[in-house]
């Protein structure tokens, strides 16, 4: 009875720990695929990159 009190103790060690594990990488993941973005540098590059397309496809 004792061996498999050790056994199951140790099974949910294990699974705790896979837990925390991707409990982790979850947390990594949603701060590193959502970082700050600044929207006025991204209007401002994609307002030049517009105007250089536009003045090369019409000449």
């Amino acid at each position: 009875m004792g061996e498999e009190n050790k056994e199951e103790e140790k099974r949910i060690k294990r699974m705790e720990d896979c837990l925390v594990q991707i409990l982790f990488e979850l947390r990594w993941i949603q701060k590193n695929m959502n970082p700050p973005v600044n929207y006025f540098l991204i209007m401002i590059v994609s307002i030049i990159t517009s105007v250089i397309v536009t003045i090369i496809l019409t000449h």
